[in-house]
């Protein structure tokens, strides 16, 4: 039957899905498990199978190709769909190998050289300090060399003026020791100061390595972060969408119930003020009239005919305001109604277009029964 040969292509389709896939990747092609499901059918349907119905014409191979057509067109529909899913996938999954692979590499050629840039300014440094320190052990050779001569000088010299100097001597003798002592105190304070400077200079490396190693951390969570932000930002991307979407919908109606209620408390205002200003025109007229009545018989009558004109033209400016106001108004009401008009007949085109299209798709009905859809 069609449906049976349907089921049949569609298990077909499926494994060959399957079967084409890529092994390397980790995704695999849905298939619904109730494709092949029986479901025991309720007693009403039972009873309409047990019943003797005459029986169909034979099938005819215009509705064979047609229905062979049908599952073929779908079959190389399915096809397509899951080619082009596979190949999205195999893209998603591609790029973000590269990416990883890319970003591993450069942490790492950037952190290797860092600590060999490092290791040769450290090596550098140090040679730095030790000639620094043999120039200076050789200078102070040479002053206690000098020292030495200049104290046999002395020694000399004082064997043969000690019964004349010898005050003399005991200062230079005095004075020659202090300056011994102070050149010691000197050679001392500069090796403790280059002792320090050495350890200061390996606490410096040392700080400096674990610096490159905190920075090389806080990259690493960046780029993290980031990945992380763009996927949110997706996310709230199309919800956004969404969410717009639904609010112009509302917003749409709401504007225009907003714009009917304005035009009528316009409409409204405008009575009342034109009511108020009357009156207030009245008022003032027949303040006018009480004060001239004694001084003038013809200032009433012109006060009258001007309190007319004005209540006309007060008329006349309400009744226009009034009408703007409704023509606005109706403008409103009629697009509402064609954008709910046209809604309608494209929604009702839409419907017998899908009917159609439904019908040409199903096989023709048998002589002497209804259509699927009738």
């Amino acid at each position: 039957s069609t449906r049976a040969l349907s089921e049949t292509n569609h298990h077909t389709f499926t494994m060959a899905a399957l079967a084409s896939a890529p092994i390397g990747l980790s995704y695999s092609i849905k298939v619904p498990v109730h494709t092949h499901s029986k479901v025991n059918a309720p007693p009403v349907a039972a009873r309409l199978r047990a019943r003797d119905f005459p029986a169909r014409s034979p099938t005819t191979p215009q509705k064979t190709a047609r229905v062979e057509l049908i599952v073929a067109s779908e079959k190389a529909r399915k096809s397509a769909i899951a080619a082009a899913h596979n190949a999205r996938v195999n893209d998603a999954v591609n790029n973000a190998t590269l990416m990883k692979s890319q970003i591993n590499d450069y942490v790492r050629i950037t952190t290797d050289r860092r600590l060999l840039e490092a290791e040769v300014s450290r090596t550098q440094q140090l040679t730095e300090r030790a000639d620094k320190a043999k120039m200076y052990v050789q200078r102070v050779d040479t002053v206690a060399e000098k020292l030495q001569s200049r104290k046999a000088y002395l020694t000399s010299q004082t064997a043969r003026k000690l019964e004349a100097a010898k005050q003399l001597r005991q200062r230079k003798i005095a004075g020659i020791q202090f300056k011994a002592a102070d050149a010691t105190a000197r050679a001392k304070s500069i090796a403790v100061v280059a002792a320090k400077d050495a350890a200061t200079k390996a606490m410096r490396i040392k700080g400096k390595v674990e610096t490159a190693v905190q920075r090389r951390d806080r990259f690493l969570f960046f780029v993290a972060s980031k990945a992380a932000f763009y996927n949110a930002r997706h996310e709230r991307g199309v919800a956004h969408v969404r969410a717009n979407l639904f609010l112009d919908a509302r917003t749409t109606v709401v504007k225009l119930e907003s714009k009917m209620a304005a035009a009528e408390y316009l409409r409204t205002l405008d009575l009342r003020l034109r009511q108020s200003k009357a009156a207030l025109t009245n008022e003032r007229a027949a303040n006018v009239v009480e004060r001239q009545r004694l001084t003038s018989h013809v200032s009433p009558m012109i006060g009258a005919a001007r309190i007319r004109a004005g209540q006309y033209m007060a008329s006349e400016r309400r009744n226009d305001a009034l009408t703007d106001i409704a023509n606005r108004a109706h403008g409103f009401v009629r697009k509402a109604v064609l954008t709910c008009a046209v809604a309608e007949v494209r929604a009702k085109e839409q419907t017998d277009t899908l009917r159609a299209n439904l019908e040409d798709r199903l096989p023709p009905p048998a002589e002497g029964q209804g259509g699927p859809l009738a």
